[in-house]
């Protein structure tokens, strides 16, 4: 019997061996991304199998996180395009939730099962059928499948982090997610010093962005992509770092979050974008005034700033002359373009007010569709505005325009009733998830924001899964409003 196994195994291994020869030689043609993509998918799956063996959901969750600045992914049907879905893509970080999908399914004692938070996935999923509708206008019908795909797969990893159970893996998830701010701004200010790239092209790294402010200087991309890119990774992530910093009481975790908003400022200011600046000032005070309102004239807070303001004007000391020549220095009519194509785009509104021209189609229809004439300062070029909304409005028309706004603004409004009625660990994350989202969303006005980006995209849908996790186990812990507990809390912060 034991012969016949053998016999068996060595069988299969040879036509495994043999079809791995195969698959070799088909490969060797394929840009080199993409043999390090499949490689790396390897690896995560052998990642996946050690986790398996040691029962602990919690390595997978950190692959997770740690994956989503890395702009490593195989493309499908691939095609040049602004403003959405380019083709199939599988990204490292939609690997990775495959990943836990089918961890958690093999190992139900893991987790029992599936949790969810509906009233997160609607407006989502009314958003996909105005996309649907607006086939009606579209002439280009297969970006409409592109992005419909996108957003399921963004609405399947929303679902996954939801389903992480408990409150130290939640915490060691915002840690993680904040450890790629860190990671990111190192390597952007390497590459903003040094005025070279770090042959990380396979990783999401493009060239650097020359930029004149009165002096040559060249913006940072990190591996997640264009610096504008890299800009709303901090924008969105630093807020959420600076509320940990305020709430946390560990004396290390309140280090190590006062680092990573001292590197991540770093890495912002490297990104030369203006609106991320902006958004960043507007959010850092929201957090800080949400989270120590009440505290505000209390002497222990009064020291804490002071302290801050010391060690926060070192780097803006050096960080002062380019910030200055990049918000006095001329834009070379970047603020005349979005106005201009701004006025192009609601000319196409105006033909396409109810179903758009469809969903991902902008780019392709823009100049056809233009009765101004004011989108010929592309001189070709297939582009889009720099408006997250007005490019919504005109794909997807009004109804599908109100349904992706409603995805934010009840995601909003739940957060504000969640938020009173938890611990302030918790109100800490919620706050700063909220914050981060709000200043993307602002700097949305001046330009296509995470709709344009697949990286960014799972970031967004990951914290909107990261609120959802800590609503499940706030309903699932606490019988009652813990508002009672929770003051008592704060005031011992």
């Amino acid at each position: 019997m034991e012969a016949k196994q053998s016999e068996i195994t060595v069988i299969v291994c040879f036509f495994l061996g043999l079809t791995s020869c195969f698959f070799a030689v088909y490969l060797v043609g394929f840009p080199l991304k993409y043999l390090i993509a499949i490689i790396c998918g390897l690896l995560f799956l052998f990642l996946a199998f050690v986790i398996n063996k040691y029962k602990s959901l919690n390595y997978l969750f950190i692959l997770f996180a740690l994956s989503i600045p890395v702009n490593l992914d195989i493309n499908f049907f691939y095609r040049i395009h602004e403003g959405g879905a380019l083709g199939i893509t599988i990204s490292l970080s939609i690997l990775t939730a495959f990943i836990i999908y089918f961890y958690i399914l093999l190992n139900k004692e893991v987790i029992s099962s599936f949790e969810y938070e509906p009233a997160l996935f609607w407006p989502t999923l009314i958003y996909m059928a105005a996309g649907t509708l607006s086939l009606i206008n579209a002439s280009y019908r297969d970006l409409i499948f592109f992005e419909l795909l996108r957003l399921v797969l963004l609405l399947f990893i929303a679902f996954i982090i939801m389903n992480i159970k408990k409150k130290k893996q939640i915490k060691t998830f915002i840690v993680f997610l904040c450890l790629g701010v860190l990671i990111q701004s190192t390597l952007a200010v390497i590459q903003y010093k040094t005025g070279k790239t770090l042959g990380l092209g396979i990783f999401g790294e493009e060239n650097l962005i020359k930029q004149f402010i009165g002096f040559k200087a060249l913006r940072a991309t990190g591996t997640i992509g264009h610096p504008n890119i890299l800009a709303y990774f901090f924008e969105i992530v630093l807020p959420i770092a600076f509320a940990m910093f305020l709430i946390e009481t560990k004396k290390r975790y309140k280090l190590y979050f006062f680092i990573i908003i001292l590197t991540g400022g770093a890495g912002l200011i490297t990104t030369l974008s203006r609106a991320s600046w902006l958004v960043t000032a507007i959010s850092f005070p929201f957090v800080f005034f949400t989270l120590y309102g009440s505290r505000l004239f209390q002497m222990k807070t009064a020291v804490a700033l002071f302290i801050i303001g010391i060690f926060a004007i070192i780097p803006l000391f050096y960080a002062c002359p380019v910030v200055i020549k990049r918000l006095t220095h001329t834009d070379y009519g970047s603020g005349a373009l979005r106005m201009k194509l701004n006025r192009a785009t609601i000319s196409v509104i105006k033909q396409f007010p109810v179903m758009g021209v469809g969903m991902n189609n902008f780019a392709e229809v823009f100049q056809r569709f233009d009765k101004t004439g004011k989108s010929k300062i592309l001189k070709g070029a297939k582009n889009v505005v720099h408006n997250l909304y007005l490019l919504v409005w005109a794909e997807v028309g009004t109804v599908g325009f109100i349904a992706f706004l409603w995805i934010f603004v009840s995601l909003l409004i739940k957060m504000k009733k969640t938020a009173y009625s938890v611990p302030i660990e918790f109100k800490g994350m919620i706050t700063g998830i909220a914050a981060g989202i709000m200043a993307h969303l602002i700097h949305g006005m001046l330009d296509p924001g995470f709709k344009g980006s697949l990286p960014i995209s799972i970031l967004i849908y990951t914290l909107i899964g990261i609120f959802g996790a800590i609503s499940i186990y706030c309903k699932n812990n606490f019988e009652k409003p813990v508002l009672t507990t929770y003051k008592k809390i704060y005031n011992d912060i």
